[in-house]
């Protein structure tokens, strides 16, 4: 954004950007969605024992399913390719939960820096009202694709 520019320049360039702003989320639980309303109880508890772990995508203001993982090696594996889906790159934040998965956390921004070199990758902590949704243990990536990117139609 440019220094000292008016508030409807800051505005125009905000929604410029919000429509190359996408999200996923892997969750290690679905509990707490449960608890915020956005899944019911049966679904938590038949995703428990199946060992289910879902993914979600952040799409017009909700989460949508995105896919489901057995594992948090499989969710990393899913969040890099959703990330390869984009030719270019400008801003990527790798979000977590606690320290417990700051681990997997660095590791996925490393891979995710060596895909995009010319990107301001970031890490960062969720916030509480994601950190609700998402739980203690999710991991996401939230990108902005760069301005630049041409797609060919098809």
């Amino acid at each position: 954004m440019i220094q000292g520019a008016s508030i409807e320049e800051a505005g125009r360039v905000v929604r410029k950007k919000l429509a190359k702003v996408y999200g996923v989320f892997y969750l290690d639980s679905m509990q707490y969605l449960q608890y915020g309303g956005w899944v019911g109880p049966a679904q938590s508890t038949l995703a428990e024992m199946l060992g289910v772990k879902p993914i979600f995508a952040l799409e017009s203001g909700g989460f949508i399913p995105f896919e489901k993982v057995k594992t948090r090696t499989q969710a990393l594996e899913r969040l890099m390719e959703f990330a390869t889906e984009f030719p270019q790159i400008e801003q990527l934040t790798v979000l977590r939960g606690r320290a417990r998965v700051a681990g997997a956390a660095r590791k996925l921004r490393t891979r995710l820096g060596d895909l995009y070199p010319k990107a301001s990758i970031t890490n960062a902590i969720f916030g509480p009202v994601l950190a609700s949704l998402i739980g203690p243990d999710g991991l996401g990536i939230i990108l902005c694709e760069d301005d630049n990117t041409e797609y060919i139609e098809e």
